[in-house]
């Protein structure tokens, strides 16, 4: 059987050596930014599905992000080993990406009515973290349910990268970014709800190990440059914002925007991929897409001496290039809501003839 791998955004570069020494064949949707455009209909799901309807027989789409195979098979293999071995489970902690072990572990506790709390972790919207989706890009599986989780944890990246590093030294445990995410994430929540049970005895917290290291070394090499002999750490994945600067740092699209945008002669930068921003986008806007734009913002300076507002479909990502070129001395602003909230003021867009 052959397999074909329809993606914008193979971001580690081990993941696409593997699928290539197994000769997948890789449709890699060319010029899409790690921000997910929910206005654009070629993205990659929509992709796969047309390659079905326009060569019947000749696909089957396993869709990891909306066949229920993916949870039933965690509900009945991994949440029925765990509670076998366990006295209880108080607390489980696990990453929402497709939703597929989560889910399963939920499915089973609802089945069999446990009492266990559900804690799902979630990325930072600042950086990418490999296998789990920011709240905005929940939206791209539908074996995810918010209703079905007691709390939903954010992590950054270097947070989870810490994490990872104590269970690979001080446990020996070789797993990877995500589970350096879960583990991040569960003791940040032991830290507010060190107790004991009802009847005495303690909590029990369990936490999904999901990946392994050996495939993730040059993801880590890129933030931890440190860790391997190098001096430079780029600051393009350490930017956090606290509440209070995002008034700052955000442009609300209102009807008084465009008049701002003209007298300040600020220069909009689109940080969708080209294809997106060829389909529409905002009058007078240069398209910069963000993962080039990290790379050269790794090395260098662009924008200088000039005063830029930052364009991503739902304004997450766009408010952390914001924080970063402001750190750097460049007056610089996020588009509040994105081009969704753009959209949504009927503000105008230049559309493809």
């Amino acid at each position: 059987m052959n397999l074909t791998s329809v993606t914008n955004r193979i971001k580690i570069p081990e993941v696409e050596q593997f699928l290539r020494y197994i000769q997948t064949d890789i449709v890699a949707l060319p010029g899409r930014s790690e921000c997910p455009d929910p206005n654009d209909a070629d993205n990659a799901l929509n992709t796969i599905d047309r390659l079905c309807r326009e060569n019947p027989g000749k696909y089957v789409h396993t869709s990891q992000y909306s066949n229920r195979a993916n949870t039933h098979i965690h509900a009945t293999t991994t949440a029925q080993e765990l509670y076998e071995d366990l006295p209880h489970i108080d607390t489980i902690v696990t990453g929402v990406g497709t939703g597929g072990s989560s889910g399963g572990l939920i499915e089973f506790a609802q089945k069999y009515d446990k009492s266990t709390k559900h804690i799902g972790v979630v990325a930072n919207p600042s950086d990418f973290l490999p296998g789990i989706r920011t709240k905005n890009e929940l939206f791209e599986t539908e074996l995810f349910g918010a209703e079905q989780f007691d709390e939903l944890r954010e992590v950054t990246s270097l947070e989870a990268l810490e994490a990872l590093q104590k269970l690979v030294i001080q446990e020996g445990v070789l797993a990877g970014p995500t589970t350096g995410a879960n583990f991040a994430a569960l003791l940040a929540y032991l830290q507010q709800h060190d107790t004991l049970r009802d009847d005495g005895q303690k909590n029990i917290a369990v936490f999904i190990a999901c990946d392994r290291l050996e495939s993730y070394m040059s993801y880590i090499m890129k933030r931890q440059p440190e860790l391997f002999g190098a001096t430079l750490h780029s600051d393009v994945y350490t930017a956090t914002i606290v509440d209070e600067e995002t008034d700052d740092l955000t442009v609300s699209p209102d009807d008084g925007v465009q008049d701002w945008i003209a007298a300040s002669g600020i220069l909009v930068v689109d940080t969708r991929g080209a294809k997106p921003y060829g389909n529409f986008r905002i009058p007078g806007s240069i398209n910069y897409p963000e993962e080039l734009l990290k790379e050269v913002l790794e090395t260098g300076m662009p924008f200088a001496n000039q005063k830029v507002l930052f364009v991503c479909p739902t304004g997450d990502r766009s408010l952390y290039l914001a924080k970063t070129l402001r750190g750097r001395g460049v007056e610089s602003y996020s588009l509040a809501g994105g081009l969704v909230a753009w959209r949504t003021a009927r503000l105008p867009l230049e559309r493809r003839a």
